[in-house]
């Protein structure tokens, strides 16, 4: 459990969002070598 208002807190928020973006990229990556090979 952390605070809301820590740094922890605001480090996982962002890295939630990163990583999100990084999962797109590959699922994007990963239809694309579908669709080619």
């Amino acid at each position: 459990m952390y605070h809301k208002n820590s740094l922890l807190s605001k480090f996982v928020e962002s890295w939630d969002e990163v990583d999100s973006r990084i999962i797109e990229e590959f699922d994007m990556m990963v239809l694309l070598k579908a669709y080619l090979f």
